[in-house]
Protein backbone atom coordinates (compact mmCIF):
# COMPACT_ATOMS: atom_id res chain seq x y z
CA UNK A 1 0.00 0.00 0.00
CA UNK A 2 2.60 2.86 0.47
CA UNK A 3 4.27 2.02 -2.60
CA UNK A 4 1.18 3.49 -4.92
CA UNK A 5 1.91 6.70 -2.78
CA UNK A 6 5.50 7.02 -2.99
CA UNK A 7 4.92 7.07 -7.08
CA UNK A 8 2.20 9.71 -7.07
CA UNK A 9 4.45 12.03 -4.79
CA UNK A 10 6.98 11.57 -7.05
CA UNK A 11 5.25 12.60 -9.89
CA UNK A 12 4.13 16.14 -7.97
CA UNK A 13 7.37 17.50 -7.09
CA UNK A 14 6.41 21.26 -7.88
CA UNK A 15 7.48 24.33 -10.34
CA UNK A 16 10.17 23.23 -12.47
CA UNK A 17 12.70 25.37 -14.15
CA UNK A 18 10.98 25.37 -17.25
CA UNK A 19 7.46 26.97 -16.13
CA UNK A 20 9.45 29.75 -13.47
CA UNK A 21 11.30 31.16 -16.71
CA UNK A 22 8.09 30.93 -19.04
CA UNK A 23 6.29 32.92 -16.00
CA UNK A 24 8.81 35.50 -16.08
CA UNK A 25 8.98 35.58 -20.01
CA UNK A 26 5.23 35.98 -19.96
CA UNK A 27 5.56 38.71 -17.08
CA UNK A 28 8.37 40.19 -19.00
CA UNK A 29 5.97 40.69 -22.25
CA UNK A 30 3.51 42.30 -19.83
CA UNK A 31 5.13 44.84 -18.54
CA UNK A 32 7.04 45.79 -22.33
CA UNK A 33 3.97 46.16 -23.81
CA UNK A 34 2.19 47.87 -20.77
CA UNK A 35 5.30 50.28 -21.12
CA UNK A 36 5.28 50.59 -24.57
CA UNK A 37 1.19 51.55 -23.93
CA UNK A 38 1.92 54.40 -21.35
CA UNK A 39 5.20 55.77 -23.44
CA UNK A 40 2.51 56.17 -27.00
CA UNK A 41 -0.18 57.94 -24.47
CA UNK A 42 2.58 60.11 -22.58
CA UNK A 43 3.89 61.26 -26.16
CA UNK A 44 0.26 61.81 -27.63
CA UNK A 45 -0.77 64.05 -24.88
CA UNK A 46 2.39 66.32 -25.22
CA UNK A 47 1.48 65.81 -29.19
CA UNK A 48 -2.02 67.49 -27.97
CA UNK A 49 -1.05 70.20 -25.86
CA UNK A 50 1.62 71.17 -28.19
CA UNK A 51 -1.40 71.42 -30.90
CA UNK A 52 -3.23 73.30 -28.30
CA UNK A 53 -0.36 75.67 -27.54
CA UNK A 54 0.00 76.18 -31.10
CA UNK A 55 -3.92 77.23 -32.09
CA UNK A 56 -3.38 79.69 -29.12
CA UNK A 57 0.08 81.25 -30.58
CA UNK A 58 -2.08 81.40 -33.92
CA UNK A 59 -5.00 83.25 -32.04
CA UNK A 60 -2.49 85.84 -30.67
CA UNK A 61 -0.67 86.49 -34.06
CA UNK A 62 -4.13 87.39 -35.52
CA UNK A 63 -5.30 89.24 -32.75
CA UNK A 64 -1.97 91.05 -33.34
CA UNK A 65 -2.63 91.81 -36.63
CA UNK A 66 -6.26 92.99 -35.89
CA UNK A 67 -4.84 95.62 -32.96
CA UNK A 68 -2.44 96.74 -34.76
CA UNK A 69 -5.10 97.82 -37.50
CA UNK A 70 -6.87 99.29 -34.47
CA UNK A 71 -4.80 101.47 -32.95
CA UNK A 72 -3.04 103.05 -36.01
CA UNK A 73 -4.71 102.58 -39.41
CA UNK A 74 -1.55 103.76 -41.32
CA UNK A 75 0.90 101.23 -39.87
CA UNK A 76 -0.87 97.94 -40.98
CA UNK A 77 -1.61 98.64 -44.42
CA UNK A 78 1.40 100.06 -45.03
CA UNK A 79 3.13 96.56 -44.22
CA UNK A 80 4.72 94.77 -46.99
CA UNK A 81 2.26 91.99 -48.60
CA UNK A 82 3.49 88.29 -49.35
CA UNK A 83 5.87 89.08 -46.35
CA UNK A 84 6.83 86.93 -43.48
CA UNK A 85 5.62 89.32 -40.44
CA UNK A 86 6.36 88.61 -36.85
CA UNK A 87 4.70 89.85 -33.59
CA UNK A 88 7.08 92.04 -31.61
CA UNK A 89 6.03 92.48 -28.01
CA UNK A 90 9.36 94.65 -26.76
CA UNK A 91 7.61 97.59 -26.70
CA UNK A 92 4.39 98.97 -24.73
CA UNK A 93 2.49 97.75 -27.32
CA UNK A 94 2.56 94.79 -29.52
CA UNK A 95 3.28 95.53 -33.61
CA UNK A 96 4.48 93.14 -36.17
CA UNK A 97 8.22 93.09 -37.53
CA UNK A 98 9.66 91.72 -40.55
CA UNK A 99 12.51 90.51 -38.36
CA UNK A 100 12.21 87.01 -37.18
CA UNK A 101 12.37 86.60 -33.37
CA UNK A 102 13.22 83.49 -33.09
CA UNK A 103 11.35 80.54 -32.24
CA UNK A 104 8.79 80.92 -29.79
CA UNK A 105 9.23 78.99 -26.46
CA UNK A 106 12.54 77.37 -28.26
CA UNK A 107 9.66 75.08 -30.16
CA UNK A 108 7.38 76.74 -32.60
CA UNK A 109 7.68 79.46 -35.58
CA UNK A 110 5.20 81.68 -36.15
CA UNK A 111 4.67 84.01 -39.49
CA UNK A 112 2.27 86.31 -40.54
CA UNK A 113 1.65 86.63 -44.16
CA UNK A 114 -0.47 90.04 -45.55
CA UNK A 115 -1.83 89.61 -48.75
CA UNK A 116 -3.62 91.65 -51.18
CA UNK A 117 -7.72 90.86 -51.28
CA UNK A 118 -9.25 91.29 -54.44
CA UNK A 119 -13.03 92.00 -55.52
CA UNK A 120 -15.22 90.33 -59.39
CA UNK A 121 -17.33 92.75 -60.72
CA UNK A 122 -19.95 91.73 -58.10
CA UNK A 123 -17.62 93.07 -55.18
CA UNK A 124 -17.39 89.25 -53.86
CA UNK A 125 -13.71 88.36 -52.57
CA UNK A 126 -12.40 86.62 -55.77
CA UNK A 127 -8.64 85.14 -56.75
CA UNK A 128 -8.67 88.10 -59.48
CA UNK A 129 -10.23 90.80 -59.95
CA UNK A 130 -9.97 94.58 -58.58
CA UNK A 131 -7.78 94.84 -55.69
CA UNK A 132 -9.41 95.99 -52.41
CA UNK A 133 -6.96 98.64 -51.19
CA UNK A 134 -9.36 98.20 -47.79
CA UNK A 135 -8.91 95.02 -46.89
CA UNK A 136 -5.52 92.25 -46.63
CA UNK A 137 -5.86 88.93 -45.74
CA UNK A 138 -4.16 87.98 -42.77
CA UNK A 139 -2.72 83.95 -42.63
CA UNK A 140 -1.11 83.28 -39.83
CA UNK A 141 0.85 79.99 -39.42
CA UNK A 142 2.24 77.90 -36.53
CA UNK A 143 4.63 75.53 -37.46
CA UNK A 144 6.63 73.01 -34.94
CA UNK A 145 8.05 69.64 -34.55
CA UNK A 146 5.83 66.84 -32.32
CA UNK A 147 6.90 64.17 -29.98
CA UNK A 148 6.86 61.47 -32.40
CA UNK A 149 9.49 63.76 -34.67
CA UNK A 150 6.67 64.75 -37.02
CA UNK A 151 6.40 68.36 -38.85
CA UNK A 152 2.83 69.71 -38.03
CA UNK A 153 1.41 73.11 -38.42
CA UNK A 154 -1.77 75.14 -37.83
CA UNK A 155 -2.92 77.75 -39.82
CA UNK A 156 -5.51 80.93 -39.57
CA UNK A 157 -7.09 83.04 -42.40
CA UNK A 158 -9.12 85.95 -41.36
CA UNK A 159 -9.51 88.77 -43.36
CA UNK A 160 -9.04 91.92 -42.01
CA UNK A 161 -11.34 95.25 -43.11
CA UNK A 162 -9.93 98.74 -43.14
CA UNK A 163 -12.62 100.11 -40.37
CA UNK A 164 -12.31 103.81 -41.54
CA UNK A 165 -10.28 106.19 -43.69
Amino acid sequence: MSKPMDKRLTKERGIGVVEVIVALGLIATAFAGVSAVMQFSIRTQRTLAMRQTADLLANEGLEVVRFERDSSLVTLWSRPVDTNLYPDFSGMVASLTETDPGPVNGIYTRTIVLSRVYRDAMGDIATMGTEDTNARLATITVAWTDPFNSAQAVTREAYIMRLSQ
